[in-house]
């Protein structure tokens, strides 16, 4: 869609299935993605869920003292998650029960042929931010690295999964900061697409 609006080079923000679909796109087109902000960064890897075992023995080495409580006890937390997301597993598992079409999303997101590609194992190359509502899913900064190697803004925020609709001043703000973080590390590090990209503006009012 970009492309056919003459738009070669982009920032992209995501929360909820836009974050899924846009860290996709930044790992499979990094020369046309120039930024990832998302407000559901997650880590599903088969290393996180080791580092998620050994945070319950050293807490600080992946929790900062004063997130312990989005984190911990970790069992707790973990079917607190599975409690809130019934309708995830009703629409991944028999999406037909309830309707059709859009019902799909989950059932064609969640399944082995989507897994096997492999692509959530992949990290993103691109300067990424991350902003946390306090009660949404929770990457703490331990896990982040993995999948976010240049991660140039993580921020911590009150509110809810749907950030966009909840808190959109705050989510917006977030953004905007990330995009002129976003731009000087794509000139001090990505020259080449710098020169692809043509000159953008970006306006906040104060």
């Amino acid at each position: 869609m970009m492309s056919k609006l003459g738009f070669d080079t982009f920032y992209v923000q995501g929360g909820d299935f836009g974050a899924v679909i846009l860290q996709h796109m930044a790992i499979l087109y990094p020369d046309t993605v120039l930024g990832f902000h998302s407000n559901m960064c997650t880590v599903y890897t088969p290393k996180s869920f080791l580092r998620a075992l050994l945070s319950t023995v050293f807490p600080s080495w992946y929790v900062k003292p004063e997130h312990y409580d989005r984190v911990f006890p970790l069992k707790e937390k973990f079917f607190e998650k599975l409690r809130e997301s019934g309708y995830l597993h009703i629409q991944a598992t028999k999406p037909d029960t309830i309707a059709t079409t859009s019902f799909r999303l989950y059932a064609e997101t969640f399944n082995r042929a989507h897994y096997s590609l492999g692509i959530t194992r992949h990290p993103v190359q691109v300067p990424s931010a991350c902003a946390r509502f306090s009660n949404d899913f929770y990457a703490a900064d331990g896990f982040l690295d993995e999948l976010y190697p240049n991660l140039v803004q993580l921020t911590d925020y009150e509110g809810g999964h749907f950030a966009a609709f909840q808190t959109p001043d705050v989510l917006a703000n977030d953004l905007f900061d990330a995009l002129e973080k976003f731009e000087k590390f794509n000139i001090k590090n990505r020259p080449d697409i710098v020169k692809k990209s043509e000159e953008r503006h970006f306006y906040r009012d104060e």
